[in-house]
């Protein structure tokens, strides 16, 4: 995963989860996920930082105290 880091892209591995820092937004440049697809041999998901945050959200609401 190192070797895929750039001015842009930043990683971070934490047991099956990578995390994936880009420092612009995805219309400003070309977005592909195609050297993760070669590095991992296997499918994948890429959910925005928005999408975790209405997760968190929806079942932090959802949770009986």
């Amino acid at each position: 995963m190192e070797a895929l880091r750039t001015k842009t892209d930043v990683f971070e591995v934490h047991e099956q989860e990578i995390y994936w820092q880009r420092r612009r937004k995805q219309d400003k440049g070309l977005f592909s996920t195609v050297p993760l697809e070669k590095i991992l041999g296997a499918a994948f998901t890429v959910l925005g930082a928005n999408t975790i945050k209405r997760i968190v959200l929806k079942y932090r609401s959802s949770k009986v105290c």
